[in-house]
């Protein structure tokens, strides 16, 4: 492992089979709960009882409702499921978790709809393929929507989360 790898002694850049990993889980996921969710709501065009009716769509709502949760929770932790689940991290350029809006704006609005939304539709693919290859290349190990946000992905085997600004804000007015 180079230096550069290394973040500290217990949190290192993370791999791009990792990275490809938790990108996998996360469609998997999506796709387990997208087929649930339709496979539900499908199913109210073919129920004649009305009560029924409500109770199907009740639970393709509350199956939504738990994932849509999860991700929001796993966003404001600087994750997505699938690097929850890997124990991966993103973090800004001045080393703190990103969390929140700022998670949304880096996985909904840079990298769902920039790249893998308009350019991919443009390009016929090429640009999201080659903006998740950059990785491969770059010494941080940073795809092109982690360049156009300044985050990088890193690995933390103990899956002790790292700190976001406003956490070490808090803190530091509460303890100094």
């Amino acid at each position: 492992m180079h230096q550069s790898e290394i973040v500290s002694e217990d949190i290192v850049l993370a791999t791009p089979l990792r990275r490809l990993g938790a990108y996998a889980l996360d469609a998997v996921l999506v796709g387990i709960v997208g087929l649930i969710f339709a496979t539900l709501v499908l199913g109210l065009f073919f129920v004649v009882d009305g009560f029924f009716v409500f109770l199907l769509g009740l639970v393709a709502f509350m199956i939504f409702l738990a994932y849509a949760i999860w991700v929001i929770i796993c966003l404001r932790h600087g994750q997505t499921p699938g690097k929850k689940i890997l124990n991966l991290y993103v973090i800004r350029s001045n080393s703190m978790r990103a969390g929140g809006w700022y998670m949304f704006l880096r996985e909904h609005l840079i990298k769902g709809l920039l790249f893998f939304g308009i350019a991919s539709s443009i390009t016929f693919y090429i640009v999201p393929v080659v903006a998740a290859a950059w990785l491969l290349w770059d010494k941080d190990r940073q795809t092109l929507w982690d360049k156009v946000v300044a985050t990088t992905v890193i690995y933390v085997p103990s899956g002790e989360r790292p700190l976001t600004q406003k956490e070490v804000d808090i803190y530091d007015n509460e303890y100094l």
